[in-house]
């Protein structure tokens, strides 16, 4: 808890009324399965750290503390209350004399949170090098076999393979401890990496044929395997996106 704010403190007809405004930090682990298109569920536990319980339980008495909404009607969240970049999509609240603080069992509030990540710019931070590497990739075995674009074809190939693992480093650090699994960046990476690899068999395959005289086979394998390589990054994206 990082402040504590008194509001009100009164008594009526036996009942102690207490109203405080808390401002905390509240750390959580993150599920980045689907980053940077995932949603979070956060559920929040507040209750009063000075344990009665006990004596409680001891008299045989109900439970005398009790959470509730100092203003009822009004919203509890809005625009502010989350980072930027976060939507709330849902939240609940529970009312509850069962939740376990660690020293027995207390009155409550529990708020569950649904918030979904909004922030597009993400998404091209994130994977804008991997479509680099890939946009290289299908430049470099879409080029002629003539032996003179060579060197011009394996720069392009060493730029994708550079743009990939930037990509695969960048990432690293991010998922790292949060995924179970395969997450929506690693399939994208691997869908990358396996036709990149594809083109680089693909393309020195095509510049030995030309060099032995299979020009025209040479040809198809490769506009087949230009066309065949988008075909299926387009599929892998809009199903993975979708």
């Amino acid at each position: 808890i990082n402040n504590i704010k008194k509001l009100d403190s009164r008594t009526s007809r036996g009942i102690v009324t207490l109203a405080a405004r808390y401002n905390a930090t509240i750390k959580t682990n993150y599920n980045l399965a689907e980053y940077p298109f995932d949603s979070q569920t956060f559920t929040i536990t507040i209750a009063d750290r000075h344990n009665t319980s006990k004596l409680h339980n001891h008299l045989n008495i109900n439970h005398d503390f009790k959470f509730e909404y100092q203003y009822p009607k009004r919203a509890i969240f809005d625009k502010n209350s989350f980072p930027a970049g976060w939507k709330l999509i849902n939240h609940k609240t529970i009312f509850t004399d069962l939740a376990n603080t660690g020293n027995g069992k207390e009155s409550a509030m529990i708020v569950i949170l649904h918030l979904k990540r909004d922030n597009p710019r993400l998404f091209f931070s994130t994977f804008a090098t991997l479509y680099l590497s890939y946009v290289l990739s299908l430049i470099a075995i879409s080029l002629t076999n003539k032996i003179s674009f060579f060197t011009a074809k394996n720069a392009l190939l060493l730029g994708s393979i550079f743009s990939l693992m930037s990509n695969i480093n960048s990432t690293q650090d991010l998922l790292k401890n949060h995924v179970e699994g395969m997450s929506l960046i690693d399939k994208f990476q691997v869908t990358t990496m396996t036709l990149l690899i594809i083109s680089i068999f693909t393309m020195y395959l095509c510049i030995w044929w030309n060099q032995n005289g299979m020009v025209k086979r040479a040809r198809i394998v490769r506009i087949t395997t230009a066309i065949g390589s988008a075909l299926v990054f387009i599929a892998t994206n809009i199903l993975l996106l979708t």
